[in-house]
């Protein structure tokens, strides 16, 4: 006799979380909600990120690898998928959107505030948590995607599969530290430091930390003292600190002397292509190359600021000779009222992201931000100070590097006096066409 198996009609499916990657399994709405088309909210249990689950004209499939894996976005089906193309209103895949946050009629700024708030909260070198490293990943790949014209376009049509970069996607930390200026300000300003020692910034921001609790602590401090054991142990971790850093200065001296001797070098090559009888056409390659540059990430600001260098820089030295050095003296005397601006600046922006972090930490602690929109809020705000407070550091880092650089190219005492005021005038005439480059207004 066959045995036979009866069956029962689908109750529960599944579905993939694109944040953590756990399979969930929910329960089917009842049979009036499913409609072709219609959608459903589901609240993944292992990090509570709400996906989107759409509804297919058959209504929806059991947990069954036979029927369907539904994938985040997509329109479940019963047996063979039917092919379709996406459209920019209603994508193929809603995954990467998801990942970010947003919705697929996002501007390019909505996606990369979202993207910058999301790297900040989620670094590996500051979140702590076990998926932090694979959530960062994903963030990043997202972000690469959506911020690209042409792959975003791709993604809308055929899906995640058919949108990756040429070439491959970028490390996600090398992707992060190119946030600030991208590839194609290298030759210019070097690779940033801030950026390059963020995981050591990182822990050295929590070593700060740990010891402002104890040294802020007064009862702390009573018992450290009456204890010399303990004393001892503070003694020598304090020694092994300060060894490590010490280090760390010699390491930071001799890359920034390598780095500014390499820009040296690129900035006097530039320069061999400006010829007083010529000057117009210097003048229009190098403006070609501000509306290159000015649309990387952080273009315009970065063209400002070196531009203010370049400008000043070459004004101090062709004025040096002018009305007893007086000229020379006051745009000397400028610079360095701008210095003391900007690293007021950028202190400013250090203590008030820590202050914001703290705040956050404190008010999760007592249980202040059960309001899930609330915390959204306050996590975005301190993300983007975050933001902030690096590009405050990386524009304070850029000028003084490229003090030393523009001093470098102007003082070469193996030129001629005439050489060096070639180069004062060449750089001058770069200074004010970066200067002078107007914000890209986005869509």
């Amino acid at each position: 006799m066959e045995n036979l198996i009866p069956s029962r009609k689908p109750q529960f499916a599944t579905v993939t979380c694109p944040t953590c990657y756990t399979q969930v399994e929910f329960l089917l709405p009842s049979q009036n909600f499913l409609l072709a088309g219609s959608t459903v909210k589901v609240s993944c249990f292992a990090c509570t990120f709400h996906i989107t689950y759409s509804m297919s004209a058959s209504g929806a499939s059991p947990n069954s690898s036979a029927t369907h894996t539904p994938a985040t976005g997509s329109t479940p089906t019963i047996g063979r998928k039917k092919f379709r193309i996406g459209t920019d209103d209603e994508p193929y895949s809603l995954e990467y959107y998801e990942v970010l946050g947003i919705g697929p009629q996002a501007t390019p700024a909505e996606i990369k505030k979202a993207y910058y708030a999301l790297a900040m909260k989620f670094h590996p070198d500051k979140c702590k948590t076990d998926d932090a490293e694979e959530r960062f990943k994903k963030i990043s790949e997202a972000y690469q995607v959506l911020s690209d014209p042409v792959l975003r376009k791709k993604y809308n049509e055929y899906g995640p599969k058919n949108a990756a970069p040429e070439g491959g996607f970028m490390n996600p930390e090398e992707f992060f530290q190119a946030q600030f200026g991208g590839d194609r300000f290298i030759d210019i300003i070097g690779e940033l430091a801030i950026a390059k020692h963020f995981k050591s910034a990182m822990a050295d921001a929590t070593d700060d930390e740990k010891e402002g609790n104890i040294s802020t602590n007064v009862d702390n401090l009573s018992l450290n003292s009456s204890n010399g054991h303990s004393q001892s142990v503070d003694d020598k971790k304090r020694k092994q600190n300060l060894e490590k850093r010490l280090e760390e200065y010699e390491l930071r001296k001799r890359e920034r002397e390598e780095r500014v001797s390499k820009l040296a070098e690129n900035l006097i090559t530039k320069l061999k292509g400006y010829d007083a009888r010529r000057e117009s056409e210097f003048r229009r390659i190098i403006q070609e190359e501000m509306e290159e540059l000015k649309v990387q990430n952080y273009g315009v600001q970065l063209l400002q600021s070196i531009g203010y260098i370049y400008s000043n820089k070459a004004n101090e030295y062709l004025t040096k000779d002018d009305l007893l050095g007086v000229t020379s003296f006051y745009h000397k005397m400028k610079m360095k009222g701008h210095a003391i601006n900007e690293t007021f600046s950028t202190i400013k922006s250090a203590v008030d992201v820590h202050k914001t972090f703290v705040q956050l930490q404190e008010a999760e602690k007592r249980g202040e931000l059960a309001n899930e929109d609330l915390k959204q809020k306050l996590e975005a705000e301190a993300a983007r100070k975050g933001i902030e407070a690096l590009w405050q550091g990386s524009k304070l880092e850029v000028e003084s590097v490229l003090k030393s650089v523009s001093d470098r190219v102007l003082g070469d005492k193996l030129q001629d006096a005439t050489e060096r005021k070639r180069r004062a005038e060449g750089l001058k005439i770069i200074g004010e066409i970066y200067r002078s480059v107007k914000p890209v207004v986005e869509a």
